[in-house]
């Protein structure tokens, strides 16, 4: 049985955003062969009313396929199933995602494939009220030699939507990518530290304080899917809505994939406009500091 997406107009709706994005990330490069996740939490957006009571739109309802279920994993760390079982071991729970949906991609996904079909790259992963297991389920009848999981990422995606979670706000969607010129400015500029990269960003276009009002974070941790680059991440995120793993790429947060597009966007363009800048062997020119301070004044408030 495959899935009418038609029937949920609302989960359509998103799908086609997934698509949009996905067409964006692989047309300017950001992301090669493979490269770019993302998740949004969805559980909002899935309850519907039917028959005057209100229900959850579950991933078996979805399609007849299997619906995978695994234990969540407590910490950052890469999933390692047991031999036997095939379960990750529980090492603590993330309560306060019980209960909740996330639309998340499928590992090794392309992104040029998700532009033309978001519903064979994506699956609604679920948690159990517990917090401690997930079901991870696909949107359409998969092929039967193809692997479905979720992105490598998982982890780190399910601590940045618990955060969220705890945080409260309107974050909901995390979004993963290459963007050129911005790891090739963080070759150039992040020995000079997180404070000094905002300044410099900051001066190249009048509207980054406006946009990324809070700035970025910078992550020096290089190594992909490790502990350290997770833990950083998540204190990165608590303050900042996107944050940039020097050498890699950078995640970003919002509350739609749009929004979190959009600060990396904004973030690219900056860092394009600095390195045309060093290009021309004025790597420090740009707004003075003032000058960006009574931007920050008029528009935030805050010098």
């Amino acid at each position: 049985m495959v899935a009418d997406l038609n029937k949920y107009p609302a989960l359509q709706g998103l799908l086609d955003s997934v698509a949009e994005i996905a067409g964006y990330l692989w047309n300017r490069g950001w992301s090669e062969r493979n490269a770019g996740n993302l998740s949004i939490n969805i559980t909002s957006l899935l309850a519907h009313v039917d028959d005057s009571q209100e229900k959850r739109l579950m991933p078996g309802q979805l399609t007849g396929d299997s619906v995978s279920e695994r234990t969540l994993p407590a910490k950052a760390l890469q999933l390692t199933k047991d031999a036997e079982t095939g379960d990750v071991p529980v090492q603590a729970k993330l309560k306060e995602l019980g209960g909740h949906t996330l639309l998340v991609s499928v590992a090794g996904s392309r992104m040029r494939d998700m532009a033309k079909a978001p519903e064979k790259h994506c699956g609604l992963l679920t948690i159990e009220s517990s917090g401690s297991r997930f079901s991870f389920s696909p949107l359409v009848s998969i092929e039967p030699d193809r692997p479905f999981t979720p992105t490598s990422e998982l982890p780190t995606h399910l601590l940045i939507h618990q955060l969220f979670a705890q945080l409260g706000g309107e974050r909901k969607a995390v979004l993963h990518c290459h963007p050129t010129e911005t790891i090739a400015m963080t070759h150039l500029l992040a020995a000079l530290g997180q404070e000094a990269i905002n300044e410099r960003l900051r001066a190249m276009h009048a509207e980054m304080t406006l946009l990324v009002p809070d700035g970025i974070g910078l992550i020096s941790e290089i190594l992909p899917g490790s502990e350290a680059l997770a833990r950083d991440t998540l204190t990165s995120l608590e303050t900042h809505d996107i944050a940039l793993w020097r050498g890699h790429g950078c995640i970003a947060s919002g509350p739609d994939l749009i929004e979190a597009f959009d600060k990396i966007d904004i973030v690219n363009k900056v860092s394009s406009l600095f390195l045309r800048c060093a290009a021309a062997g004025e790597p420090k020119a740009g707004l003075t500091r003032a000058e960006v301070d009574h931007i920050n004044k008029h528009w935030n408030g805050t010098p």
